[in-house]
Protein backbone atom coordinates (compact mmCIF):
# COMPACT_ATOMS: atom_id res chain seq x y z
CA UNK A 1 0.00 0.00 0.00
CA UNK A 2 1.03 3.54 -1.06
CA UNK A 3 0.11 6.76 0.73
CA UNK A 4 0.71 10.33 -0.68
CA UNK A 5 0.11 12.97 1.55
CA UNK A 6 -1.91 15.92 -0.33
CA UNK A 7 -1.74 18.55 2.21
CA UNK A 8 1.00 20.93 0.12
CA UNK A 9 0.40 23.48 -2.74
CA UNK A 10 -3.39 24.55 -2.53
CA UNK A 11 -4.71 27.36 -3.62
CA UNK A 12 -7.92 29.33 -2.29
CA UNK A 13 -10.04 32.32 -3.67
CA UNK A 14 -13.29 33.35 -3.21
CA UNK A 15 -15.43 32.00 -5.62
CA UNK A 16 -16.70 35.22 -7.55
CA UNK A 17 -13.33 36.99 -6.98
CA UNK A 18 -9.76 36.40 -9.56
CA UNK A 19 -7.45 36.25 -7.33
CA UNK A 20 -6.10 34.05 -5.12
CA UNK A 21 -4.12 32.35 -2.43
CA UNK A 22 -1.33 30.04 -2.17
CA UNK A 23 -2.01 27.63 1.01
CA UNK A 24 -0.84 24.23 2.67
CA UNK A 25 -3.67 22.58 4.73
CA UNK A 26 -5.14 22.53 7.52
CA UNK A 27 -6.46 25.88 5.77
CA UNK A 28 -9.41 27.74 6.37
CA UNK A 29 -10.39 31.05 5.02
CA UNK A 30 -10.23 33.58 7.18
CA UNK A 31 -7.39 32.22 8.32
CA UNK A 32 -5.72 32.76 5.37
CA UNK A 33 -7.26 36.24 5.13
CA UNK A 34 -5.39 37.13 8.64
CA UNK A 35 -2.20 35.59 7.66
CA UNK A 36 -2.07 37.35 3.42
CA UNK A 37 -3.23 40.83 5.41
CA UNK A 38 -6.49 41.20 3.89
CA UNK A 39 -8.44 41.18 7.26
CA UNK A 40 -8.01 42.62 10.21
CA UNK A 41 -7.85 40.14 13.48
CA UNK A 42 -11.60 38.72 13.80
CA UNK A 43 -11.11 38.48 17.71
CA UNK A 44 -10.53 42.22 18.16
CA UNK A 45 -13.44 44.27 19.25
CA UNK A 46 -16.52 44.19 16.52
CA UNK A 47 -14.45 42.55 14.08
CA UNK A 48 -16.62 39.18 14.47
CA UNK A 49 -19.19 41.53 12.22
CA UNK A 50 -16.49 41.24 9.37
CA UNK A 51 -16.42 37.40 9.69
CA UNK A 52 -19.68 36.95 9.67
CA UNK A 53 -19.94 38.94 6.01
CA UNK A 54 -17.01 36.61 5.19
CA UNK A 55 -18.60 33.99 5.59
CA UNK A 56 -21.70 34.81 3.38
CA UNK A 57 -19.75 34.35 0.53
CA UNK A 58 -18.62 30.70 -1.21
CA UNK A 59 -14.80 29.81 -1.88
CA UNK A 60 -12.96 27.48 -3.86
CA UNK A 61 -10.16 25.41 -2.75
CA UNK A 62 -8.06 23.61 -5.89
CA UNK A 63 -4.95 21.84 -6.28
CA UNK A 64 -3.06 20.47 -9.21
CA UNK A 65 -1.02 17.11 -8.70
CA UNK A 66 0.95 15.17 -11.25
CA UNK A 67 -0.16 11.31 -11.78
CA UNK A 68 2.67 8.98 -13.22
CA UNK A 69 1.47 5.43 -15.21
CA UNK A 70 3.31 3.63 -12.49
CA UNK A 71 0.54 4.74 -9.87
CA UNK A 72 -2.71 4.41 -12.15
CA UNK A 73 -1.55 0.46 -12.27
CA UNK A 74 -2.91 0.38 -8.57
CA UNK A 75 -6.19 -1.81 -8.44
CA UNK A 76 -7.69 0.52 -6.14
CA UNK A 77 -6.96 4.51 -5.17
CA UNK A 78 -8.67 6.29 -3.11
CA UNK A 79 -9.05 10.22 -1.89
CA UNK A 80 -9.13 10.70 2.21
CA UNK A 81 -10.74 13.98 3.01
CA UNK A 82 -10.20 13.33 7.12
CA UNK A 83 -12.21 16.64 8.01
CA UNK A 84 -14.03 19.14 5.70
CA UNK A 85 -15.42 22.66 7.09
CA UNK A 86 -18.10 22.05 6.22
CA UNK A 87 -20.78 22.56 3.23
CA UNK A 88 -18.81 21.65 0.23
CA UNK A 89 -18.84 19.92 -3.09
CA UNK A 90 -15.34 17.59 -4.36
CA UNK A 91 -14.80 17.69 -7.45
CA UNK A 92 -11.70 15.52 -9.52
CA UNK A 93 -10.95 16.61 -13.16
CA UNK A 94 -14.55 18.23 -13.44
CA UNK A 95 -16.35 15.28 -12.02
CA UNK A 96 -18.22 15.75 -8.81
CA UNK A 97 -17.54 12.88 -6.52
CA UNK A 98 -19.22 13.86 -3.08
CA UNK A 99 -21.58 16.97 -1.59
CA UNK A 100 -20.32 17.14 2.43
CA UNK A 101 -22.57 18.61 4.82
CA UNK A 102 -20.68 17.34 8.00
CA UNK A 103 -17.39 18.45 9.19
CA UNK A 104 -16.44 15.80 11.91
CA UNK A 105 -16.82 12.64 9.20
CA UNK A 106 -14.13 11.04 7.61
CA UNK A 107 -14.65 10.71 3.21
CA UNK A 108 -12.99 8.33 2.00
CA UNK A 109 -13.88 8.68 -2.22
CA UNK A 110 -12.90 6.13 -5.14
CA UNK A 111 -10.92 7.86 -7.47
CA UNK A 112 -9.10 5.33 -9.60
CA UNK A 113 -11.39 6.05 -12.49
CA UNK A 114 -11.18 9.41 -12.43
CA UNK A 115 -7.58 10.19 -13.17
CA UNK A 116 -5.41 10.78 -15.63
CA UNK A 117 -1.82 10.11 -16.58
CA UNK A 118 -0.26 13.83 -16.13
CA UNK A 119 -1.98 16.63 -14.94
CA UNK A 120 -5.46 16.76 -12.84
CA UNK A 121 -7.19 18.76 -10.59
CA UNK A 122 -9.02 18.59 -7.17
CA UNK A 123 -11.47 21.30 -6.44
CA UNK A 124 -13.24 21.53 -3.52
CA UNK A 125 -16.46 23.96 -3.32
CA UNK A 126 -17.39 25.24 0.14
CA UNK A 127 -20.30 26.93 0.00
CA UNK A 128 -21.28 29.53 3.09
CA UNK A 129 -22.18 28.09 6.25
CA UNK A 130 -24.53 31.26 7.22
CA UNK A 131 -26.85 30.90 3.92
CA UNK A 132 -27.37 27.02 4.42
CA UNK A 133 -28.65 27.65 8.00
CA UNK A 134 -30.89 30.64 7.23
CA UNK A 135 -32.26 28.83 4.42
CA UNK A 136 -33.15 25.47 6.34
CA UNK A 137 -34.29 27.74 9.44
CA UNK A 138 -36.96 29.56 7.24
CA UNK A 139 -38.13 26.01 6.20
CA UNK A 140 -38.52 24.33 9.49
CA UNK A 141 -37.33 26.32 12.55
CA UNK A 142 -35.48 24.75 15.37
CA UNK A 143 -34.83 25.71 18.76
CA UNK A 144 -31.09 26.34 19.98
CA UNK A 145 -29.46 28.81 22.29
CA UNK A 146 -30.10 32.73 21.92
CA UNK A 147 -26.82 33.84 21.79
CA UNK A 148 -25.68 31.81 18.38
CA UNK A 149 -26.90 32.43 14.91
CA UNK A 150 -30.30 30.70 14.39
CA UNK A 151 -30.42 27.70 12.61
CA UNK A 152 -27.20 26.44 13.56
CA UNK A 153 -28.26 23.02 14.55
CA UNK A 154 -29.10 21.96 10.98
CA UNK A 155 -25.82 21.28 10.37
CA UNK A 156 -22.89 19.05 11.49
CA UNK A 157 -20.42 22.09 12.20
CA UNK A 158 -18.96 22.82 15.23
CA UNK A 159 -21.79 25.10 16.79
CA UNK A 160 -19.21 27.54 19.08
CA UNK A 161 -18.60 28.96 15.17
CA UNK A 162 -22.10 30.25 15.68
CA UNK A 163 -21.60 31.71 18.98
CA UNK A 164 -21.22 30.38 22.36
CA UNK A 165 -22.11 31.59 26.09
CA UNK A 166 -18.09 30.50 27.34
CA UNK A 167 -17.42 33.36 24.76
CA UNK A 168 -17.17 31.93 21.91
CA UNK A 169 -17.68 34.72 19.01
CA UNK A 170 -19.40 34.35 16.01
CA UNK A 171 -16.73 33.44 13.44
CA UNK A 172 -17.87 30.47 10.99
CA UNK A 173 -15.32 29.67 9.02
CA UNK A 174 -15.00 27.60 5.92
CA UNK A 175 -11.87 25.31 5.02
CA UNK A 176 -10.21 22.29 4.70
CA UNK A 177 -9.23 21.53 8.91
CA UNK A 178 -7.54 18.07 8.14
CA UNK A 179 -5.15 16.16 6.29
CA UNK A 180 -6.10 15.06 2.59
CA UNK A 181 -4.52 11.66 1.61
CA UNK A 182 -4.08 9.37 -1.55
CA UNK A 183 -4.44 5.75 -0.58
CA UNK A 184 -3.45 3.40 -3.17
CA UNK A 185 -3.13 -0.53 -2.73
CA UNK A 186 -3.14 -3.77 -4.80
CA UNK A 187 -4.33 -6.95 -3.32
CA UNK A 188 -5.96 -6.53 -0.09
CA UNK A 189 -5.95 -4.05 2.82
CA UNK A 190 -6.66 -3.98 6.58
CA UNK A 191 -9.90 -2.44 6.78
CA UNK A 192 -10.26 -2.29 10.80
CA UNK A 193 -8.61 -3.53 13.80
CA UNK A 194 -10.29 -3.34 17.48
CA UNK A 195 -8.31 -4.56 20.35
CA UNK A 196 -10.33 -6.06 23.36
CA UNK A 197 -8.77 -6.40 27.16
CA UNK A 198 -9.80 -8.87 29.43
CA UNK A 199 -8.32 -8.40 33.14
CA UNK A 200 -7.63 -11.29 35.62
CA UNK A 201 -5.37 -11.52 38.43
CA UNK A 202 -1.62 -11.61 37.19
CA UNK A 203 -2.31 -11.21 33.18
CA UNK A 204 -4.63 -9.64 30.81
CA UNK A 205 -5.43 -11.11 27.54
CA UNK A 206 -5.31 -8.58 24.38
CA UNK A 207 -6.99 -9.77 21.81
CA UNK A 208 -6.39 -8.01 18.02
CA UNK A 209 -9.52 -8.35 16.38
CA UNK A 210 -8.57 -7.55 12.52
CA UNK A 211 -10.77 -7.35 9.07
CA UNK A 212 -8.92 -7.22 5.70
CA UNK A 213 -10.84 -5.82 2.46
CA UNK A 214 -10.76 -7.90 0.04
CA UNK A 215 -11.37 -11.43 -1.04
CA UNK A 216 -9.15 -14.20 0.96
CA UNK A 217 -6.16 -15.22 -0.42
CA UNK A 218 -4.07 -18.72 0.68
CA UNK A 219 -1.62 -16.86 -0.06
CA UNK A 220 -2.25 -14.37 2.64
CA UNK A 221 -1.08 -13.72 6.30
CA UNK A 222 -1.43 -11.87 9.42
CA UNK A 223 1.24 -11.29 11.47
CA UNK A 224 -0.09 -9.17 15.37
CA UNK A 225 2.74 -7.92 17.44
CA UNK A 226 2.83 -6.54 21.27
CA UNK A 227 5.90 -4.71 22.55
CA UNK A 228 5.58 -3.85 26.48
CA UNK A 229 7.02 -0.64 27.67
CA UNK A 230 10.68 -2.42 29.08
CA UNK A 231 10.72 -3.73 25.31
CA UNK A 232 9.93 -7.35 25.40
CA UNK A 233 8.06 -8.90 22.60
CA UNK A 234 5.01 -11.41 21.75
CA UNK A 235 3.99 -11.91 18.21
CA UNK A 236 1.02 -14.28 16.50
CA UNK A 237 0.85 -14.94 13.00
CA UNK A 238 -2.62 -16.24 11.31
CA UNK A 239 -2.36 -18.23 8.10
CA UNK A 240 -5.16 -19.04 5.48
CA UNK A 241 -7.17 -16.36 6.54
CA UNK A 242 -10.67 -15.37 6.95
CA UNK A 243 -12.16 -12.11 6.54
CA UNK A 244 -12.15 -11.52 10.28
CA UNK A 245 -9.66 -12.74 12.42
CA UNK A 246 -8.63 -12.60 16.13
CA UNK A 247 -5.25 -12.96 17.59
CA UNK A 248 -4.54 -13.49 21.44
CA UNK A 249 -1.94 -12.28 23.76
CA UNK A 250 -1.60 -13.19 27.29
CA UNK A 251 0.58 -10.72 28.71
CA UNK A 252 1.50 -11.94 32.06
CA UNK A 253 2.50 -9.47 34.95
CA UNK A 254 1.05 -6.37 33.13
CA UNK A 255 2.15 -3.04 33.63
CA UNK A 256 -1.44 -1.20 34.15
CA UNK A 257 -2.05 2.51 33.20
CA UNK A 258 -3.24 4.73 35.70
CA UNK A 259 -5.09 8.49 35.72
CA UNK A 260 -2.13 11.21 36.74
CA UNK A 261 -1.57 11.06 40.74
CA UNK A 262 -2.58 7.14 41.03
CA UNK A 263 0.30 5.89 39.18
CA UNK A 264 2.08 5.25 36.16
CA UNK A 265 1.17 5.63 32.37
CA UNK A 266 3.22 2.46 30.48
CA UNK A 267 1.65 2.15 27.04
CA UNK A 268 2.19 -1.12 24.76
CA UNK A 269 2.20 -0.80 21.21
CA UNK A 270 0.65 -2.83 19.02
CA UNK A 271 1.31 -3.78 15.40
CA UNK A 272 -0.50 -5.36 12.65
CA UNK A 273 1.23 -6.66 9.68
CA UNK A 274 -0.67 -8.42 6.40
CA UNK A 275 1.55 -10.24 4.13
CA UNK A 276 1.14 -12.10 0.96
CA UNK A 277 4.07 -14.21 1.17
CA UNK A 278 7.19 -12.08 1.33
CA UNK A 279 5.42 -9.18 0.22
CA UNK A 280 4.17 -6.19 2.62
CA UNK A 281 0.65 -4.97 1.96
CA UNK A 282 -0.45 -3.31 5.00
CA UNK A 283 0.30 -2.15 8.58
CA UNK A 284 -1.36 -0.66 11.32
CA UNK A 285 0.42 0.67 14.59
CA UNK A 286 -1.26 1.48 18.34
CA UNK A 287 -0.30 2.78 21.63
CA UNK A 288 -2.60 1.03 24.16
CA UNK A 289 -2.77 0.93 28.09
CA UNK A 290 -3.42 -1.60 30.18
CA UNK A 291 -6.16 -0.67 32.41
CA UNK A 292 -10.03 -1.48 33.45
CA UNK A 293 -12.56 1.90 33.81
CA UNK A 294 -15.64 1.74 35.20
CA UNK A 295 -17.97 3.98 36.52
CA UNK A 296 -19.89 2.90 39.66
CA UNK A 297 -23.55 4.28 39.44
CA UNK A 298 -25.68 2.90 42.92
CA UNK A 299 -28.27 4.23 45.27
CA UNK A 300 -27.36 5.84 48.20
CA UNK A 301 -28.56 6.55 52.09
CA UNK A 302 -30.09 9.88 50.72
CA UNK A 303 -32.13 7.84 47.87
CA UNK A 304 -29.71 9.57 44.87
CA UNK A 305 -27.10 8.07 43.03
CA UNK A 306 -23.37 7.20 43.33
CA UNK A 307 -21.57 8.65 40.36
CA UNK A 308 -17.58 7.65 40.92
CA UNK A 309 -15.08 6.41 38.51
CA UNK A 310 -12.89 3.16 39.32
CA UNK A 311 -10.01 2.60 37.50
CA UNK A 312 -8.17 -0.73 38.14
CA UNK A 313 -10.75 -1.44 41.00
CA UNK A 314 -10.01 1.33 42.63
CA UNK A 315 -12.10 4.55 43.05
CA UNK A 316 -10.91 7.79 41.75
CA UNK A 317 -11.87 11.35 42.65
CA UNK A 318 -11.68 12.78 39.57
CA UNK A 319 -10.90 16.14 39.39
CA UNK A 320 -10.70 18.83 35.91
CA UNK A 321 -12.09 21.21 33.54
CA UNK A 322 -14.11 20.90 30.41
CA UNK A 323 -12.03 21.05 26.70
CA UNK A 324 -13.11 23.77 24.75
CA UNK A 325 -12.27 24.79 21.06
CA UNK A 326 -8.89 25.78 21.47
CA UNK A 327 -9.07 28.68 18.84
CA UNK A 328 -11.89 29.65 16.21
CA UNK A 329 -9.42 29.27 13.53
CA UNK A 330 -8.62 25.74 13.59
CA UNK A 331 -5.20 26.08 11.28
CA UNK A 332 -3.85 27.57 14.24
CA UNK A 333 -3.69 24.69 16.58
CA UNK A 334 -0.75 22.48 16.60
CA UNK A 335 0.01 19.45 18.71
CA UNK A 336 2.84 21.33 20.52
CA UNK A 337 0.32 23.81 21.70
CA UNK A 338 -2.19 21.23 22.35
CA UNK A 339 0.39 18.95 24.77
CA UNK A 340 1.61 22.08 26.59
CA UNK A 341 -2.09 22.17 27.56
CA UNK A 342 -2.24 18.85 28.60
CA UNK A 343 0.89 19.03 30.47
CA UNK A 344 -0.46 21.96 32.04
CA UNK A 345 -3.29 20.87 33.38
CA UNK A 346 -1.04 17.54 35.00
CA UNK A 347 0.79 20.13 36.54
CA UNK A 348 -2.57 22.07 37.88
CA UNK A 349 -3.80 18.62 39.42
CA UNK A 350 -6.22 17.48 36.92
CA UNK A 351 -6.71 13.45 36.28
CA UNK A 352 -10.09 14.38 33.86
CA UNK A 353 -10.53 16.41 31.37
CA UNK A 354 -13.94 16.63 29.60
CA UNK A 355 -13.96 16.59 25.22
CA UNK A 356 -17.10 19.21 25.90
CA UNK A 357 -20.11 19.10 23.55
CA UNK A 358 -21.44 21.88 25.39
CA UNK A 359 -18.91 24.09 24.17
CA UNK A 360 -20.33 23.29 20.61
CA UNK A 361 -16.79 21.80 19.87
CA UNK A 362 -15.32 19.10 17.52
CA UNK A 363 -13.69 15.97 18.21
CA UNK A 364 -10.27 16.64 18.80
CA UNK A 365 -7.32 15.50 16.73
CA UNK A 366 -5.46 12.12 17.21
CA UNK A 367 -2.53 14.14 18.90
CA UNK A 368 -4.74 15.13 21.49
CA UNK A 369 -5.56 12.05 22.75
CA UNK A 370 -1.88 10.66 22.96
CA UNK A 371 -0.98 13.35 25.02
CA UNK A 372 -3.87 12.39 27.27
CA UNK A 373 -2.24 8.93 27.15
CA UNK A 374 1.41 9.83 28.11
CA UNK A 375 0.69 12.01 31.00
CA UNK A 376 -2.69 10.26 32.45
CA UNK A 377 -5.94 12.47 31.50
CA UNK A 378 -8.95 10.16 31.82
CA UNK A 379 -10.98 11.72 28.81
CA UNK A 380 -14.75 11.90 29.42
CA UNK A 381 -15.53 12.78 25.50
CA UNK A 382 -18.99 14.25 24.54
CA UNK A 383 -20.56 13.83 21.11
CA UNK A 384 -21.06 16.94 19.61
CA UNK A 385 -24.72 17.64 20.51
CA UNK A 386 -25.34 20.55 22.69
CA UNK A 387 -28.17 22.51 24.25
CA UNK A 388 -30.38 22.85 20.62
CA UNK A 389 -32.77 20.36 19.23
CA UNK A 390 -32.32 18.48 16.19
CA UNK A 391 -34.54 17.17 13.52
CA UNK A 392 -34.39 13.38 12.90
CA UNK A 393 -34.70 12.83 9.45
CA UNK A 394 -33.25 10.01 7.29
CA UNK A 395 -30.65 12.26 6.12
CA UNK A 396 -29.50 13.24 9.46
CA UNK A 397 -30.08 10.64 11.02
CA UNK A 398 -27.49 8.46 8.35
CA UNK A 399 -25.17 11.47 8.49
CA UNK A 400 -24.47 11.51 12.20
CA UNK A 401 -24.17 7.53 12.53
CA UNK A 402 -21.61 7.61 9.80
CA UNK A 403 -19.99 10.49 11.99
CA UNK A 404 -20.29 8.52 15.44
CA UNK A 405 -18.71 5.29 13.49
CA UNK A 406 -16.08 7.39 12.17
CA UNK A 407 -14.91 8.80 15.38
CA UNK A 408 -15.35 6.10 17.33
CA UNK A 409 -13.19 3.47 15.70
CA UNK A 410 -10.69 6.54 15.46
CA UNK A 411 -10.14 6.90 19.29
CA UNK A 412 -11.43 3.81 20.85
CA UNK A 413 -8.22 2.35 21.49
CA UNK A 414 -6.99 4.83 23.35
CA UNK A 415 -6.02 4.63 27.35
CA UNK A 416 -7.17 7.53 28.33
CA UNK A 417 -10.82 7.12 26.72
CA UNK A 418 -12.74 6.41 30.05
CA UNK A 419 -16.61 7.37 29.02
CA UNK A 420 -18.70 8.40 25.84
CA UNK A 421 -21.22 11.05 26.55
CA UNK A 422 -24.51 11.29 24.33
CA UNK A 423 -24.97 15.04 24.40
CA UNK A 424 -24.58 18.46 26.76
CA UNK A 425 -28.26 19.34 28.04
CA UNK A 426 -30.32 18.51 25.33
CA UNK A 427 -32.32 16.06 27.61
CA UNK A 428 -31.81 18.29 30.41
CA UNK A 429 -34.00 21.17 28.18
CA UNK A 430 -36.37 18.71 27.10
CA UNK A 431 -37.22 17.65 30.74
CA UNK A 432 -37.14 21.10 32.13
CA UNK A 433 -36.96 24.02 30.02
CA UNK A 434 -39.74 23.00 27.99
CA UNK A 435 -38.70 22.19 24.57
CA UNK A 436 -39.93 19.66 22.38
CA UNK A 437 -39.30 16.22 23.38
CA UNK A 438 -40.39 14.14 20.29
CA UNK A 439 -41.50 16.05 17.33
CA UNK A 440 -38.23 18.03 16.63
CA UNK A 441 -35.83 15.84 18.60
CA UNK A 442 -33.08 13.77 16.92
CA UNK A 443 -34.07 10.38 19.39
CA UNK A 444 -31.19 8.86 18.46
CA UNK A 445 -29.48 11.07 20.24
CA UNK A 446 -31.73 10.50 23.47
CA UNK A 447 -31.40 6.83 22.81
CA UNK A 448 -27.69 7.12 24.22
CA UNK A 449 -28.98 8.97 27.57
CA UNK A 450 -32.01 7.21 27.93
CA UNK A 451 -29.61 3.46 28.06
CA UNK A 452 -26.57 3.97 29.31
CA UNK A 453 -23.33 6.04 29.40
CA UNK A 454 -21.08 3.82 26.82
CA UNK A 455 -18.01 2.94 29.18
CA UNK A 456 -14.94 2.33 27.16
Amino acid sequence: MKTINFNQNWRMKGLEEKSSYSIDLPASVMNTLLDKGVIDDPFYRDNEEQAIEIAKKDYVFEKDFEIKEDLLNYENISLYFHGIDTVADIFLNGHKLLHTENMHRIYRLEVKHFLKKGRNTIEVMLYSPIHYIEKKQQEDPLVGVDHALEGYPHLRKAHSMFGWDWGGPKIPDLGIWRDVEMVMWNENRIEDVYIEQEHHEKYVQVDVVTEIQEKVDPDLSLIAKITSPDGNQSEQVVHNLTRKEKLSFTLENPQLWWPAGYGEQPLYQVEIILKKQSEQLDRRKYSIGLRTITVRHEEDQWGGKSFEFVVNGYPIFMKGANYIPEDNLLPRTSKERTEQLIKDSVAANFNMIRVWGGGGGHYPEDYFYDSCDKYGLIVWQDFMYACSVYRLTEEFEQNIREEAIDQIKRIRHHASLGIWCGNNEVEEAMEFWGWPKRSDCAEIILSYLKSSYLIL
